[in-house]
């Protein structure tokens, strides 16, 4: 009875072992050889293909384990590079290196890092053009989306600053220049050229004003201006500060005479002081120059006896019989 029993489970085996090898055909064991071959060779997504193929043979099922690995860290790996998250993303390609692009997208990594950190230094050296041409290189890189979109504005309001000066309009010229508020291209020497220009042929009424309201705001004055209409070759306005400018000027804008005007009962309310102080403030400013308003302030008395000019302008201080006092400027 027991030799039956074992004899039973001999051919048991033997027929299991054949209906294994009757299951198992060449093409799998080709096949797993060849997925061996590619894993390897670090060809993982061809080796997939081959294991699946195989049919289970040999220990396929743990290549595919293996396999099914690199596919999520590289699926994660992808998701933090495209959201630019790259310190991260690389560290994963990394791990994975031989698995589809990841060697590549390695290699981008480095290249944004590369492109980042020269686009600092150019940007602290203020040479932005070349900053801005590296941080878009970068493509995210840290912030340097951010540092590129600025270096952007920079441009555009460089691009507005020369058209408006190619077509004349000068003020509005020295308004984007300034706008830029960093040496950007040629800017600071655009800026000093409007200078020199607003020098030779006087200032703008336009410029006057935005130069007195600026020259003000410096001493932590406030001074507003509610409407003025100077387009014209004549023009006159009203500061905030009760002062009444008039004037006129050439075709081209440019002031050719000013006056400005301060009655007698609001110098008195003003005082002294204060009224020679908005008078010095009118001188910076129709001198167009990027003086310093105490050196103006240091001169002012010779300015006022018309002993001194300042900018292309001569001025006299005068005080008519109604007690108005009144500033008067002529361009040279």
């Amino acid at each position: 009875m027991l030799v039956m029993k074992k004899t039973i489970v001999i051919s048991l085996a033997l027929a299991a072992l054949m209906l294994f090898t009757a299951c198992v055909s060449g093409e799998n064991i080709r096949n797993y050889n060849s997925g061996v071959e590619a894993y390897t060779a670090g060809d993982i997504i061809a080796a997939k293909d081959y294991f699946l193929a195989a049919g289970g043979y040999g220990n396929s099922k743990s290549y595919l384990s293996a396999i099914a690995e690199y596919e999520r860290i590289y699926a994660e790996a992808v998701a933090m590079f495209d959201a630019h998250d790259y310190d991260a993303a690389e560290n994963s390609f990394r791990s994975i290196e031989v698995y589809s692009d990841s060697a590549e997208r390695v290699r981008a990594i480095e290249g944004f890092r590369t492109a980042y950190e020269s686009a600092l230094e150019a940007y602290e050296n203020e040479d932005y053009v070349k900053a801005g041409e590296l941080f878009a290189a970068a493509s995210g890189y840290k912030d340097a989306d951010d540092h590129a979109r600025k270096i952007a504005v920079y441009e555009r309001n460089y691009q507005a600053a020369v058209k408006s000066f190619e077509e004349g309009d000068y003020l509005d010229a020295l308004n984007a220049f300034e706008r830029i508020g960093v040496p950007y291209r040629d800017s600071e020497e655009r800026i000093a050229e409007l200078y020199r220009l607003f020098s030779e042929k006087g200032v703008t009424a336009k410029l006057f004003i935005k130069l007195y309201l600026k020259s003000s705001a410096d001493e932590d004055y406030t001074v507003t201006v509610p409407t003025a209409d100077v387009s014209g070759a004549a023009f006159a306005f009203r500061t905030s500060d009760d002062m009444l400018v008039t004037g006129s000027a050439d075709d081209e804008g440019f002031i050719t005479s000013i006056s400005f005007w301060i009655e007698k009962e609001e110098a008195e309310k003003l005082g002294r002081e204060r009224v020679r102080n908005i008078f010095a403030h009118c001188v910076h400013a129709m001198s167009a120059e990027e003086t310093d308003f105490a050196e103006v302030e240091s001169r002012l008395d010779r300015i006022f006896a018309g002993k001194e000019n300042c900018g292309r302008y001569s001025f006299s201080l005068t005080k008519n019989a109604s007690g108005v006092q009144v500033l008067t400027a002529e361009r040279k």
